[in-house]
C-alpha cells in the first residue's frame, strides 16, 4: 500500500489551517501511535527549531513539507535555519538526536548543504537523520484506521470516461454502444478500490453488466496492464493477475453486477496479485527500459513513457523472488497514482495538463535527461515512477484518440 502525501489529497481540518500544519499534525499522530502518546509532545512557542519531541528517547523532529509531495524537492535553506535554532536552544530542549520529518526528498545538493551545516555546528553525523515519505508511508499502512480521514483519495469518473475505458480495453463499437445504453437506462454507482493503494474512483455502471466488464473498466481507469515486465539484473520477470473481490472472495467473471450483494455507492475491489517467473520473458520490456502509463488528455488519448537505459551484466542475488515482487509492486503503485493524479487534475482543471503543456504535439519525443530542467525532470520522474540519471534518455509518445490500436 502506498500513500500520496501531496497537498492535492491532504485533508486540512481544524485546528489546522495550512498544509504545513496538517503535515505536522499527521506526523504527531503517527509518532504517538508508534511510540505512545505520553512520549510525544509538541514544544510550545517560540520556535526553537523543533516541532515534535520524543521525551523518552529525546529524539527531536522538524517537519518540512512541499505541496507536490514525493514528486517535489525540498529546499534546504529553511531546514538549515531550523537546525541552527535547535542547536542554539539544545540545552533547554534537551534533545539528543534530530530528524527531518518530510513528505518529499532533498536534492543531492540540498542534502550536502544540510550535512555541511551540521558539521559546521559540530554535530555528530549520526545525530542527524532524514525520515522521508517512505518512512511515513509505512506508518500510515500500519495505522490505516488512524489516517483514513486525513486524505481524500476519491475522484468521480464520468459516463464518457467509462465508455472510453471500454474502448481502450478493446471492445467492438457495437458492444460499447450496448454497454452505454445499459448504463444510461439503469445507472448504478460503484466505487473502484484496490488492494495496492487507497485510491477510489466512483463510476456510473449498470447491474446488467458483468464482473468481467467491471474488471476491464477498473483496469483501464487505474492505468494497469497485464504485460509482463523483465528485471534483467535479477534474471526474472513479473506480471499481474487481476480479479474482482468482495470481502477478499473472488467473483466469477460471468456473474452480473446486479447479482452481487451490492447497493448503489458500494465499493467493489480490484484485487491485484503479482506473479513472477524465474526467467526473462522474450517479448517483455525491461523495468529499467520502460514504465508505461496511458492517460486521457484534452488533445491526446494516450501516451507511453520509456526510460531508455543501458543495463549492466547481471549479478543475480539470492532473494530474486522477493526483490522481483517488491520492484513490480513499486511499478504498479506508480501506474495507479499517475493515472489517478491525471483523473484528479482533469476534474479540477480540465484545460490544464502538464504533459500536454510540456510536449504539445503529436508523435514521438526523444531527449536526454541531462537536457531537462528541474521542473521537467520532476514531472517525468513522477510519470515513470523512478529517478532519472544523467545518462538516461526518455521517449514520450503522444497518440490521437483511437490511434493506439492503429499503430500497434
Amino acid at each position: 500500500m502506498r500513500y500520496d502525501f501531496s497537498a492535492a489529497f491532504r485533508v486540512i481540518a481544524p485546528p489546522c489551517t495550512t498544509f504545513g500544519e496538517a503535515w505536522e499534525s499527521l506526523c504527531v499522530d503517527l509518532l504517538s501511535a508508534q511510540h505512545g502518546a505520553e512520549a510525544i509532545i509538541r514544544p510550545a512557542a517560540p520556535d526553537r527549531g523543533i516541532d515534535i519531541l520524543n521525551q523518552t528517547t529525546l529524539q527531536a523532529y522538524q517537519c518540512k513539507a512541499v505541496e507536490a509531495g514525493a514528486g517535489g524537492t525540498l529546499p534546504p535553506d529553511a531546514s538549515i535555519r531550523s537546525i541552527e535554532r535547535a542547536v542554539k536552544y539544545q540545552t533547554r530542549s534537551r534533545w539528543a538526536t534530530y530528524s527531518f520529518a518530510t513528505n518529499a526528498r532533498y536534492s543531492a545538493v540540498g542534502h550536502q548543504k544540510i550535512q555541511a551545516a551540521a558539521e559546521r555546528l559540530k554535530l555528530d553525523p549520526e545525530t542527524i537523520s532524514f525520515l522521508g515519505p517512505e518512512y511515513w508511508n509505512d506508518l500510515c499502512v500500519k495505522n490505516e484506521r488512524l489516517v483514513r480521514d486525513r486524505f481524500y483519495y476519491r475522484v468521480t469518473a464520468s459516463e464518457k470516461d467509462v465508455i472510453n475505458a471500454f474502448k481502450n480495453a478493446g471492445y467492438f463499437e457495437k458492444y460499447v454502444a450496448g454497454f452505454a445504453e445499459k448504463i444510461h437506462e439503469r445507472p448504478l454507482t460503484l466505487r473502484i478500490t484496490n488492494n495496492r493503494t487507497p485510491v477510489e474512483i466512483e463510476i456510473p455502471f449498470s447491474p446488467e453488466l458483468t464482473v468481467e466488464n467491471y474488471l476491464d473498466v477498473a483496469k483501464q481507469l487505474l492505468g494497469l496492464t497485464l504485460d509482463w515486465t523483465n528485471f534483467p539484473d535479477l534474471g526474472t520477470a513479473a506480471g499481474l493477475s487481476l480479479s474482482v473481490s468482495i470481502d477478499q472472495y473472488a467473483q466469477t467473471f460471468d456473474k452480473k453486477i446486479g447479482d452481487l450483494p451490492l447497493r448503489s455507492g458500494d465499493s467493489l475491489q480490484l484485487w491485484i496479485q503479482i506473479v513472477w517467473r524465474d526467467r526473462l520473458e522474450e517479448s517483455a520490456p525491461s523495468d529499467q527500459a520502460s514504465a508505461r502509463t496511458h492517460l486521457s488528455l484534452r488533445a491526446f488519448s494516450a501516451y507511453t513513457a520509456e526510460v531508455l537505459r543501458k543495463t549492466e551484466v547481471p549479478t543475480w542475488p539470492k532473494d530474486r523472488k522477493g526483490q522481483t515482487i517488491q520492484r513490480q509492486e513499486t511499478l504498479i503503485e506508480s501506474m495507479i497514482w499517475n493515472r489517478f493524479s491525471a483523473l484528479s487534475r482533469a476534474q479540477t482543471n480540465p484545460e490544464n495538463d502538464d504533459i500536454e503543456k510540456v510536449y504539445g504535439s503529436l508523435g514521438v519525443h526523444l531527449f536526454g535527461a541531462a537536457d531537462l530542467d528541474a521542473a521537467k525532470r520532476r514531472l517525468l520522474e513522477q510519470l515513470v515512477g523512478q529517478s532519472l540519471g544523467g545518462q538516461d534518455r526518455i521517449k514520450i509518445e503522444l497518440l490521437r484518440p483511437n490511434q493506439k490500436d492503429e499503430l500497434s
